[in-house]
Protein backbone atom coordinates (compact mmCIF):
# COMPACT_ATOMS: atom_id res chain seq x y z
CA UNK A 1 0.00 0.00 0.00
CA UNK A 2 1.29 3.74 -0.60
CA UNK A 3 2.67 5.57 2.37
CA UNK A 4 -0.73 7.91 2.92
CA UNK A 5 -0.97 7.36 7.15
CA UNK A 6 -1.66 10.84 8.75
CA UNK A 7 2.10 11.01 11.10
CA UNK A 8 2.28 12.69 14.11
CA UNK A 9 4.52 16.57 13.50
CA UNK A 10 5.07 16.42 17.50
CA UNK A 11 7.58 13.54 16.77
CA UNK A 12 10.65 12.78 14.48
CA UNK A 13 8.88 11.88 11.21
CA UNK A 14 9.82 10.78 7.76
CA UNK A 15 8.06 14.45 6.65
CA UNK A 16 10.89 16.01 8.63
CA UNK A 17 13.43 13.89 8.18
CA UNK A 18 13.02 13.84 4.28
CA UNK A 19 12.85 18.01 4.67
CA UNK A 20 16.46 18.10 6.36
CA UNK A 21 17.77 15.21 4.09
CA UNK A 22 16.36 17.65 1.01
CA UNK A 23 18.16 20.83 2.64
CA UNK A 24 21.56 19.14 3.32
CA UNK A 25 23.16 21.18 0.03
CA UNK A 26 22.20 24.39 1.88
CA UNK A 27 18.89 24.94 -0.75
CA UNK A 28 16.06 22.71 -1.30
CA UNK A 29 15.20 22.89 -5.37
CA UNK A 30 11.72 22.99 -6.98
CA UNK A 31 11.45 19.55 -7.62
CA UNK A 32 12.08 18.99 -4.06
CA UNK A 33 9.94 21.49 -3.28
CA UNK A 34 7.01 19.68 -5.02
CA UNK A 35 7.92 16.61 -3.65
CA UNK A 36 7.58 17.97 -0.58
CA UNK A 37 4.66 19.46 -1.06
CA UNK A 38 2.73 16.11 -2.88
CA UNK A 39 3.57 14.49 0.36
CA UNK A 40 2.76 17.02 2.94
CA UNK A 41 -0.66 16.46 1.02
CA UNK A 42 -0.53 13.02 0.91
CA UNK A 43 0.42 12.07 4.58
CA UNK A 44 -1.71 15.18 5.99
CA UNK A 45 0.84 17.38 7.37
CA UNK A 46 0.22 20.69 8.75
CA UNK A 47 0.65 23.83 6.89
CA UNK A 48 2.82 25.29 9.33
CA UNK A 49 5.26 22.30 9.04
CA UNK A 50 5.20 22.20 5.43
CA UNK A 51 6.08 26.24 5.08
CA UNK A 52 9.23 25.74 7.65
CA UNK A 53 10.24 22.50 5.70
CA UNK A 54 9.96 24.81 2.51
CA UNK A 55 11.89 27.23 3.85
CA UNK A 56 14.46 24.96 5.00
CA UNK A 57 13.85 25.92 9.31
CA UNK A 58 13.58 22.31 10.18
CA UNK A 59 17.31 21.85 11.15
CA UNK A 60 19.87 19.13 10.15
CA UNK A 61 19.10 15.85 8.88
CA UNK A 62 20.51 13.39 11.47
CA UNK A 63 18.97 10.41 10.26
CA UNK A 64 15.25 8.76 9.81
CA UNK A 65 13.70 8.37 13.61
CA UNK A 66 14.15 4.17 14.70
CA UNK A 67 10.42 4.00 14.32
CA UNK A 68 10.48 5.02 10.43
CA UNK A 69 10.97 2.36 8.31
CA UNK A 70 13.69 3.50 5.26
CA UNK A 71 11.82 1.54 2.93
CA UNK A 72 8.03 3.33 4.27
CA UNK A 73 10.04 6.91 3.31
CA UNK A 74 11.22 5.95 0.02
CA UNK A 75 7.84 4.66 -0.77
CA UNK A 76 6.43 8.47 -0.02
CA UNK A 77 9.48 9.62 -1.73
CA UNK A 78 8.36 7.66 -4.91
CA UNK A 79 4.73 8.15 -4.78
CA UNK A 80 5.37 11.87 -4.57
CA UNK A 81 7.34 11.80 -7.44
CA UNK A 82 5.13 9.81 -9.77
CA UNK A 83 2.15 12.27 -8.58
CA UNK A 84 2.38 13.94 -12.34
CA UNK A 85 2.87 10.28 -13.70
CA UNK A 86 6.59 10.08 -14.54
CA UNK A 87 10.13 10.78 -12.42
CA UNK A 88 12.05 13.49 -14.07
CA UNK A 89 15.68 13.37 -13.85
CA UNK A 90 15.94 15.99 -10.39
CA UNK A 91 13.36 13.53 -8.64
CA UNK A 92 15.54 10.51 -9.97
CA UNK A 93 18.87 12.20 -8.12
CA UNK A 94 17.00 12.70 -5.12
CA UNK A 95 15.34 9.51 -5.13
CA UNK A 96 19.39 8.12 -5.68
CA UNK A 97 20.42 10.29 -3.27
CA UNK A 98 17.70 9.31 -0.55
CA UNK A 99 18.12 5.33 -1.32
CA UNK A 100 22.11 5.77 -0.93
CA UNK A 101 21.48 7.39 2.41
CA UNK A 102 19.22 4.52 3.59
CA UNK A 103 21.84 2.07 2.12
CA UNK A 104 19.66 0.37 -0.98
CA UNK A 105 21.25 -0.16 -3.98
CA UNK A 106 20.14 0.93 -7.07
CA UNK A 107 18.88 -2.28 -8.24
CA UNK A 108 16.27 -2.25 -5.67
CA UNK A 109 15.14 1.62 -5.89
CA UNK A 110 15.03 0.63 -9.73
CA UNK A 111 12.27 -2.50 -8.59
CA UNK A 112 10.67 -0.47 -6.13
CA UNK A 113 10.01 2.32 -8.24
CA UNK A 114 8.45 -0.23 -10.66
CA UNK A 115 6.34 -1.93 -7.74
CA UNK A 116 4.89 1.92 -7.23
CA UNK A 117 4.07 2.66 -11.39
CA UNK A 118 2.46 -0.79 -11.25
CA UNK A 119 0.28 0.33 -8.10
CA UNK A 120 -0.74 3.39 -9.39
CA UNK A 121 -1.08 1.77 -13.01
CA UNK A 122 1.26 4.08 -14.50
CA UNK A 123 3.25 2.71 -17.38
Amino acid sequence: ALPQERLDIGQPTAFTAMARLMAVSGRIEKEEKRMLTACASRWGIEQELLGRALAGQLGQFVGLAPSVSPDWFLGGLIAAALVDGTIDASEMATLQRVATGVGMTEEALSAKIAQYKQQLGIA
